[in-house]
């Protein structure tokens, strides 16, 4: 299995993933690299929020987004969306992931929170090519 399909499987049975599972990704080509923008972290009503734009030249499988503490320690939220048909093909070049806890502790306005996207990609030699990009906000 490899390290984005263990960081899922985590995620769909409710783990915690740590941030530094995103330590080891191989780095993409900057031919492949796909772009991220739009980024939003958001805290208001007692929910933490994020989301942002990933747009690629080559079809994304998936993506996803989490939050953790400033220092990658406390993990707030994690998300995967598996963008593949029911045969696991994929033509999409756009993804727009989003997640969300209303159990972000602690309960205040003003924190530093780090957000990594990460996903894969179709390379065209047809292997999975993963990706990950780091951002930190004040919320």
């Amino acid at each position: 299995m490899n390290k984005i399909a263990n960081i899922v499987a985590t995620l769909r049975y409710g783990g915690s993933v740590a941030s530094s599972e995103f330590n080891d990704l191989p780095a993409v080509h900057a031919n492949a690299a796909p772009s991220i923008e739009n980024w939003q972290m958001n805290f208001a009503g007692g929910t933490l929020s994020g989301s942002c734009q990933i747009t690629s030249d080559r079809p994304i499988t998936g993506a996803g987004l989490l939050a953790y503490s400033e220092d990658g320690v406390t993990f707030y939220f994690g998300t995967y969306c598996s963008m593949t048909d029911a045969k696991n093909q994929t033509n999409d070049t756009l993804a727009l992931p989003t997640a969300s806890t209303a159990l972000f502790n602690p309960d205040t306005n003003g924190r530093n929170v780090m957000g990594i996207v990460y996903g894969e990609l179709v390379g065209t030699d047809g292997k999975l090519i993963p990706f990950s990009q780091q951002q930190n906000f004040t919320v």
